[in-house]
C-alpha cells in the first residue's frame, strides 16, 4: 500500500472513532500492527513527534501556528505512547466543550446586539417617516 493510501485509511479511521476515544483508538490499532517490540521505526518516529514538539514549543510565544505544530508531534507520538494518547483525547473533550461555549455565547452576543440597535436619532425619535 502506498503511503497516500496509508494515510488516507489513517485519517479515515481516526474520523470515524468517536471524540474522546480517537487517539487511544489509535494507539490500540498501532499496537495490533507491531512486529516487533523496539525497532528502528519506532525509534525514528518517536524523535521525529519529540522534534515537532520541540518545534511546537519554540514557536508557541510567535503569532502563529505554535500550539497547532506542537499537537501534531503530540498525535505522532500518541501511537508510541497510551499515556499521550489518552491526554491527546481529553484535551479534545475540552476543546470541543469550550468551542460549543464560545459559540453559544457569540451567538447570544450578536443576538442581544441586533436587539440594541434600532434606527433611533439622537433624540430617541424614530427617523423613519
Amino acid at each position: 500500500m502506498g503511503l497516500r493510501k496509508s494515510m488516507q485509511k489513517s485519517w479515515q479511521a481516526l474520523k470515524e472513532s468517536p471524540p474522546g476515544r480517537r487517539f487511544q483508538d489509535r494507539y490500540d490499532r498501532q499496537q495490533q500492527n507491531r512486529r516487533r517490540p523496539l525497532g528502528w521505526r519506532r525509534v525514528l518516529k518517536i524523535a521525529t513527534g519529540v522534534g515537532i514538539c520541540l518545534a511546537g514549543v519554540f514557536l508557541m510565544p510567535a503569532p502563529g501556528p505554535g500550539w497547532g505544530v506542537f499537537i501534531l508531534g503530540a498525535a505522532v507520538i500518541s501511537d508510541e505512547f497510551l499515556w499521550v494518547a489518552r491526554v491527546l483525547d481529553w484535551a479534545e473533550l475540552r476543546l470541543r466543550s469550550g468551542y460549543q461555549r464560545t459559540k453559544d455565547y457569540w451567538r447570544h452576543c450578536r443576538l442581544s446586539l441586533r436587539e440594541r440597535t434600532s434606527f433611533r436619532g439622537a433624540k430617541g425619535d424614530d427617523p423613519r417617516p
